[in-house]
């Protein structure tokens, strides 16, 4: 947008009430909302396990849009820093008894 336009757009808007303010905000956010990108993941349940937590995901490809999953993840917190374990697609106890076995417990 070029200086002039940008000068236009700025009197336009200062002329404007808070109402009207409001109504373009609101048109915006909308606007931009929409070309996002969508979220690559879905969390769908988190249960506390041990020292972390087992979280359930769904995750979406960009390209395509497909969703896969549900895949599960456990978080925790090791020498000040957050870690996670890929644990796959599996019920609740098997997903614990898989992280019981990665981290040597």
């Amino acid at each position: 947008m070029d200086p002039i336009e940008w000068l236009k757009w700025q009197r336009k808007l200062r002329e404007m009430n808070k109402s009207e303010l409001m109504e373009v905000k609101r048109f915006v956010d909308h606007t931009l909302s929409e070309k996002a990108e969508p979220a690559q993941s879905a969390v769908e349940e988190y249960v506390p396990y041990r020292d972390g937590y087992l979280q359930l995901e769904y995750r979406t490809n960009p390209k395509t849009g497909t969703q896969r999953g549900p895949y599960w993840y456990f978080r925790y917190h090791e020498g000040g820093k957050q870690r996670t374990l890929y644990i796959g697609s599996a019920e609740l106890e098997e997903a614990k008894r898989r992280v019981d076995e990665k981290r040597g417990s």
